[in-house]
Order: structure tokens, then C-alpha cells, then sequence
């Protein structure tokens, strides 16, 4: 004989209205039913998103609604680049991306994470008008990645200005990659570990919205370039004290912004960089990047749900458990 257990239901916690919702629902993937009065389950949010809006309830998803347009664009231009769209993983980090999430791919070589990188820059630059900075370990593989980008290009028929500097260029071919970058005269800028470290003040200066920094693990191991990067991707190195200390997460900085220079630090904030790491091995990110980088991507639980927790809490007596 077997007993049914009664649904839960969650308070805050409906993903479209953040009402009442129960754990049935959530099961299927769905929103409660003051959004939706059908029991239908989901497997795909812009399936959720499509009924929503069909009965024009689409509140909090709303955003997922213009992600899956930008998705299907990023896919079509995948298709042209390789011959078929984004695959397993990369359907993932398409997505991360567009959402403006900052992480890190730990992924064996193979899975195409460089082709991601290159083909996301590229997007970018000729669909959305944003520019990017990818940053590779070795002079060779910048020209390679140039190549690959040029190709990218030709097969998609886009248009967009490609900049790179590495160790190898002619002295005048140096002066005219550095004045492209000063002025944000690129739409993809490609350079080496060495130089981000030796210009993380110049590249601070620098208005992008996409970082990808390939074999992250290698810069990852030494303490310089682990701090450039968290320099040139919005961890300010004054603010941040190393493993043992404290790091400025992306919301405490949106909020320093807003507090510190008004309309000023809003239009810094929204100048704020997505930042895309990217990884050979099949180990944890480690050192003073993956500290901060966990900060970064910390987040609380918003103050009016911590405050209701505490009263049902009060509410309820001597004991209780919380399940997140």
C-alpha cells in the first residue's frame, strides 16, 4: 500500500508572479495557477513562456521571452559559421550568456569551447553591435584565433572590425592595433595573457560587454595575470584582498555605483562586462580568480523573502527546517 504525500507549496516562489506555487507544479516545470490554469507540464521555459503569453500572463519570464529570439538568432549564425547549430554544452553557455551570467566552463578539450568563444564574439559584433576582448595564452594561437574569426566572417557574410596585437606585430602595426583600442575603434579586439596583464589600466578604460579568456587554467596559476583579470572584469583589485579577505561582488558594485556617481554609475552599470572563462582541464578553477569569482557570482536572497522566512519562522515555533 502506498500513500500519496500531500503537495508542499512555496511561498515567493512562483518563477512568473512570485506568488503561492506548489511543489506539483514546480515538478512540471510550470508557473501556479493564477498564471496558468492548465496542469500542463514543461520541459522547455520558452514553451512556458509561449502559453503565458498566450493568456497574457507573462510577467517575471518576460525576460526569457526576448532570450529565446536572441537564442534562435545565435543558433542560426552557429549554423552558418559551422554547418549546424550549437550542440550539447554550447546550447548551455549560449544561454548563460545571454542572460549576462559570468562563469566558468571546466570542459575537456573538444567540446568546442574556443569555437564558442570566437563565434559568440563574432555574433556579437555584426547582429548586436557589442564589442568584445578575447584573450588567448600565446601570440600563435591570437593569429590563429584572427584566421578563424576572418573565416567566421566570410561564411556569414558579416561585417565587423577585427583588431589584434600580440608580440610578433611590426612596431607601427603595434601603434595602430593600441590606437584602435584607446579610441574603441573594434568591434573584436584579440590579444594575449601577457599583454592584459602589462595593460590592465588601459583595459579597464575600455567600453566592452564580452571577455573570453581562453585556457583560464594557465592564467588561473599565476597570481598576476589572475589578478588582471579580476581588474579588467569589474573585481577591482583595491577591493579585493585575496583568498583570505574580500572580494566586490557584481551587485555590491552595482550598488556602490548608483550610490556613488547617480545617473553616472547607472549608465556604469549597465556598462558593466559579462565575463566568460574558459577552461582545458577537468579540475576546479582554483586561486585568487576562482575566490573572487565565486563572490562574484554569490547571491542573497532578495530582503522581502528573508523577511517573511524569519517571521514564519517566529511563527512557527521552537523548530522547523528550511529547504533551498
Amino acid at each position: 500500500m502506498t500513500t500519496e504525500l500531500p503537495p508542499s507549496v512555496y511561498l515567493s516562489s512562483c518563477p512568473n508572479c512570485g506568488g503561492e506555487i506548489s511543489s506539483f507544479r514546480l515538478a512540471k516545470g510550470s508557473v501556479c495557477s493564477n498564471c496558468l490554469k492548465s496542469e500542463r507540464e514543461f520541459t522547455s521555459v520558452f514553451d512556458l513562456v509561449s502559453a503565458l503569453k498566450a493568456n497574457g500572463n507573462l510577467n517575471r519570464l518576460k525576460t526569457f521571452d526576448e532570450i529565446g529570439r536572441r537564442f534562435q538568432r545565435v543558433a542560426e549564425f552557429f549554423r552558418n559559421s559551422l554547418g549546424f547549430p550549437p550542440l550539447g554544452p554550447q546550447r548551455s553557455w549560449v544561454l548563460r550568456v545571454l542572460k549576462g551570467e559570468s562563469f566558468a566552463i571546466v570542459a575537456p578539450p573538444g567540446l568546442g569551447k574556443t569555437t564558442f568563444g570566437l563565434i559568440m564574439a563574432a555574433y556579437f559584433a555584426s547582429e548586436e553591435g557589442v564589442k568584445s576582448v578575447i584573450v588567448f595564452p600565446t601570440k600563435t594561437i591570437v593569429q590563429q584565433g584572427v584566421e578563424r574569426l576572418q573565416l567566421i566572417a566570410e561564411r556569414t557574410k558579416a561585417s565587423f572590425n577585427l583588431v589584434h596585437y600580440h608580440a610578433g606585430l611590426s612596431e607601427s602595426q603595434k601603434e595602430e592595433a593600441l590606437d584602435a583600442l584607446k579610441s574603441g575603434s573594434f568591434d573584436v579586439f584579440l590579444t594575449t595573457t601577457r599583454f592584459m596583464t602589462t595593460n590592465v589600466e588601459l583595459l579597464r578604460k575600455v567600453r566592452y560587454r564580452f571577455l573570453f579568456v581562453d585556457d583560464v587554467d594557465a592564467a588561473l596559476k599565476a597570481s598576476k595575470s589572475a589578478r588582471a583579470i579580476l581588474e579588467i572584469s569589474g573585481l577591482h583589485g583595491g577591493r579585493h584582498k585575496g583568498r583570505q579577505g574580500t572580494a566586490e561582488t557584481g551587485e555590491n558594485r552595482r550598488d556602490r555605483l548608483r550610490q556613488d556617481r547617480g545617473a553616472e554609475g547607472e549608465e556604469a552599470e549597465r556598462q558593466d562586462r559579462g565575463v566568460l572563462f574558459g577552461n582545458d582541464n577537468q579540475g576546479e578553477p582554483h586561486g585568487v580568480v576562482a575566490h573572487g569569482f565565486q563572490a562574484w557570482g554569490s547571491r542573497r536572497l532578495p530582503e522581502e523573502r528573508d523577511r517573511r522566512l524569519l517571521e514564519d519562522a517566529g511563527e512557527r515555533g521552537g523548530g522547523g527546517r528550511a529547504f533551498a
